[in-house]
């Protein structure tokens, strides 16, 4: 008796770790799925500037305010990382957009596999915990 309630702990032990699992795994997908809109909207915004150059534009400068400019569509700047913005092409850019979509629909998909697997198991650890409870 003592046996089974020692194992019945453990799954309940079990079972509160990978729901904590999926749990982040959730974050995590809403967290691409943000990035993925993000990603689009640059795009999208790429895309017209390209087709109105020149176009005047607003540009944040921080806690609410804004300053009035025009679009240089010729060139454009882009944050590579670690601090560092180059110039880029207005093609160039929309081509790093299209790569970048394309890791976060894979990364987002991978996850999507994780937390499946995770909640068959957490499913499968929820039955055996009422088999032995019940």
């Amino acid at each position: 008796m003592a046996e089974q309630k020692d194992e019945l702990q453990q799954l309940v032990a079990l079972y509160q770790v990978l729901h904590a699992h999926v749990e982040q795994i959730r974050q995590q997908l809403a967290a691409l799925q943000k990035g993925f809109a993000d990603v689009e909207a640059t795009k999208q915004a790429v895309e017209a500037l390209g087709k109105q150059p020149g176009a005047e534009l607003l540009i944040p400068l921080g806690s609410g305010i804004f300053t009035h400019g025009a679009a240089a569509t010729k060139q454009m700047l882009i944050d590579v990382g670690a601090g560092v913005v180059v110039e880029k092409a207005p093609a160039e850019i929309l081509e790093l957009t299209e790569k970048k979509k394309g890791e976060l629909e894979k990364m987002f998909s991978q996850l999507q596999m994780e937390e499946a697997q995770a909640a068959y198991q957490l499913n499968e650890i929820a039955q055996q915990i009422q088999q032995m409870s019940g």
